[in-house]
């Protein structure tokens, strides 16, 4: 028995030899040390989210780092820290045609969201399948672009965000119905590019929308989101979420 705990306390360290994410799902002191004789650096919550360092033998502490880079020892065990896999976009697969009409998700959307009728690459069946040229206004920003290489088909909460919210544990199928999902209209986006890979994987505590007026709107949608799918948010997400809020009418 002591030689399974000790293969699998190994298995532990070796996975941990890149960072990995921790969701704590109770709350647990951060301290200096196992020993609870000194004062604890401060208390971590449930709902956060930390970087695991190393795990301490024999197993029961593990040595993290908060989002705001304090660095300490925690109690692990009793369900308080759950190790989040590591996050591989080729899991989520591509954009689908759900209704076989030809047009792909991301078009659906740059159909959808074109303030002017689009128009389509021609084809020799004469099937109206990619678009070619429409008018679009960047919810995030309020530019407007007419050209599609301006443009990018945004996850509104992202990929990487919704996999460590919950994420981590769907199946194929389910993150595939996620990443090309049309049933709600803030699920995906077209924004402009620049944007979106400025905002990256970010969720609102470390990233908001240039255009103040969108603040209230982005914050509903990403909550409703959340939501929906069953997605958490940290302590600072939900903070954020509140404070964008507090702006809507």
């Amino acid at each position: 028995m002591r030689h399974l705990a000790l293969v699998l306390i190994l298995l532990l360290c070796s996975a941990v030899a890149s960072a990995q994410t921790v969701d704590v799902l109770r709350n647990v002191n951060l301290r200096h040390d196992p020993s609870s004789a000194q004062s604890p650096i401060r208390r971590i919550n449930a709902g956060e989210q930390v970087e695991l360092i190393r795990v301490v033998p024999p197993g029961a502490y593990w040595e993290v780092r908060t989002s705001e880079g304090e660095v300490g020892i925690a109690y692990a065990r009793s369900g308080r820290m759950r190790i989040i896999s590591e996050y591989r976009r080729s899991d989520w697969g591509s954009w689908t045609d759900a209704d076989g009409d030809c047009q792909k998700a991301r078009d659906e959307v740059l159909i959808a969201e074109s303030e002017i009728a689009v128009t389509f690459k021609p084809r020799n069946d004469g099937k109206e399948c990619k678009v070619s040229a429409g008018r679009w206004t960047c919810p995030f920003t309020g530019e407007v672009f007419t050209d599609l290489g301006d443009l990018d088909i945004d996850h509104m909460v992202p990929l990487r965000n919704a996999h460590l919210s919950g994420a981590s544990s769907w199946d194929g199928a389910k993150k595939a119905t996620y990443y090309s999902n049309l049933d709600d209209p803030e699920h995906l986006i077209a924004l402009k590019a620049g944007a979106n890979r400025s905002k990256s994987a970010r969720g609102p505590e470390a990233w908001k929308p240039p255009l103040n007026s969108y603040h209230c709107q982005y914050a509903n949608d990403w909550e409703a989101i959340k939501n929906r799918w069953g997605l958490s948010m940290t302590t600072a997400e939900a903070a954020a979420v509140a404070e964008m809020q507090a702006t809507c009418p």
